[in-house]
């Protein structure tokens, strides 16, 4: 009985545990990379840094949003963006359900060694991390890094950059509260939402009578 009783406590115990740790993950960890912030070439480098690294949850949603911000292109062609990044990092923490967005910036130039004349790429590197909720840049960083290669699409690792970031990133962040003027500026863009809704249904009204007309 006593042994059972161990066995028990045990389980118990390293059960509760871990259900603790769990809790403790800070959620700006699961974070999201900018499509827009930075190409394809980089972004594929960047994302494998920051997975590789062992201290973020990376999720990748950037064919989905491509697909969608291109087919909400077509129907706003002609109309000014009505959404800024902190509008738009906000929608992504709702969908996704991640709490920072990684922002990337790339200056790369050829160049060639000094004695065999062999070309690389020399680039400077920016990554910052940004609360999805509030748009606060949480920390910032920048790095230099160098190719094997001259081919722009060979670009070079990210491996230096995310490690910054991760020593800048603050053990103990507090996230300040929603700015007034961000949340005052999402209901400006859902009443202009809506609008153009009305104005889009209104449009396939007139197309569809005219249609019958004729």
């Amino acid at each position: 009985m006593v042994r059972i009783a161990l066995v028990l406590f045990t389980i118990t115990f390293f059960g509760c545990a871990s259900v603790d740790t769990k809790k403790d993950v800070n959620p700006l960890l699961r974070v999201m990379l900018d499509p827009d912030s930075i190409s394809e070439n980089h972004h594929v480098r960047i994302q494998q840094a920051l997975v590789e690294s062992g201290k973020w949850e990376v999720i990748d949603r950037a064919s989905g949003y491509k697909a969608l911000k291109k087919e909400q292109d077509l129907i706003h062609r002609n109309e000014v963006d009505r959404y800024s990044d902190r509008e738009k990092w906000s929608r992504w923490g709702e969908i996704y359900s991640i709490g920072g967005v990684v922002i990337a910036h790339a200056a790369c130039e050829r160049r060639s060694t000094l004695f065999l004349g062999r070309p690389y790429l020399h680039c400077l590197q920016h990554l910052s991390i940004v609360n999805a909720t509030t748009g606060q840049v949480i920390a910032a960083v920048d790095a230099i890094a160098e190719g094997e290669t001259g081919d722009e699409k060979i670009v070079p690792s990210w491996s230096e950059a995310v490690r910054k970031l991760n020593n800048a990133f603050p053990d103990n962040y507090v996230p300040s509260k929603e700015h007034k003027a961000l949340s005052d500026y999402k209901d400006q863009s859902e009443k202009a939402a809506l609008e153009q809704k009305k104005r889009l249904e209104n449009m396939h009204k007139v197309e569809e009578k005219n249609q019958t007309e004729e």
